[in-house]
């Protein structure tokens, strides 16, 4: 498929994911020749800290890209979290890491941290600035970035603010907002990359779960539903939305390369390194490298 990269979203959120089934999945991803892998991010939730993860992810793979989702408002030693993000992107190698920030939406994550919900978006505005800061040439904390200006940021989300922050801030965007959004959002995008004075075109990735065979589906509705337990009436939608079958899993693939997405990233929802097998062999013919 020209003109679109497809990842694997390593299973971080599905109980039963522990440390050795992710390196597992990811190495599985990048000898099946996927462009990349994506950690998610949750607090009050089983998953690993995604920045952590991809560390170790890029010590057990050579390749494969690597893109961190973080609820970044829960972070707030800015600086801290430059010096965790360069020291990924030293240990990958320049290049490799992209970190996908998103204000949050869940009031309990923020509870749990004790950062003030309200807010949270001034809070992703403040870091933006102090993460180029820290990655550019008058940085004061280590180490640099292998990767000069620090890894590629994406903003994840469909607001006002978060278009702002991509013609400001980003790279591009990553989201998971279902194809008529991701067109609309596109379009838009596109309209104010360029009155903005920005060069070349945004970055555009989506997320879409998938699950192959009945025990991997039966685990998707399970994991889906207790994940928005606090917003039930968003379990429905995604998992309405899953691919469940090879054929859908193409379709998905197909759909998105025409509406125009750099990247699409096929997010596990069983932790079987198998369903990796599975993805590539729906895919078949279809060319899933950078």
């Amino acid at each position: 498929m020209v003109g679109v990269r497809i990842g694997i979203g390593l299973p971080n959120h599905v109980e039963g994911a522990d440390g050795a089934t992710l390196l597992a999945v990811a190495r599985r991803a990048e000898d099946l020749g996927f462009a990349s892998v994506y950690a998610n991010d949750r607090l009050v939730w089983t998953n690993h800290e995604p920045l952590t993860l991809l560390a170790a992810v890029a010590g057990a793979t050579t390749r494969i890209h690597l893109t961190g989702v973080l609820v970044a408002p829960l972070r707030t030693d800015h600086a801290l979290l430059a010096s965790a993000a360069a020291s990924v992107d030293s240990l990958a190698g320049a290049g490799r890491l992209t970190l996908a920030l998103a204000p949050g939406v869940r009031a309990e994550d923020f509870e749990r941290a004790g950062v003030p919900f309200a807010g949270r978006g001034a809070a992703l505005d403040a870091l933006l600035r102090e993460l180029r800061h820290c990655w550019g040439p008058d940085g004061d904390v280590g180490p640099r970035p292998a990767t000069p200006g620090g890894p590629a940021l994406l903003l994840a989300g469909t607001s006002a603010p978060t278009l702002r922050r991509i013609v400001t801030h980003g790279r591009g965007w990553l989201a998971n907002p279902g194809l008529a959004r991701f067109e609309d959002f596109s379009a838009v995008l596109r309209v104010r990359w360029r009155q903005e004075g920005r060069d070349g075109e945004p970055f555009r990735g989506v997320v879409v779960p998938f699950a192959l065979g009945a025990e991997a589906v039966t685990t998707m509705e399970r994991t889906q539903r207790a994940f928005f337990a606090t917003t039930p009436e968003h379990a429905g939608p995604v998992i309405a939305g899953t691919a469940t079958s090879a054929s859908a899993v193409r379709d998905v693939v197909h759909a998105y390369a025409r509406a125009g997405a750099d990247e699409l990233v096929l997010q596990a929802q069983h932790p079987d390194p198998g369903q990796v097998d599975r993805v590539a062999e729906a895919l078949d013919a279809v060319s899933v490298g950078a």
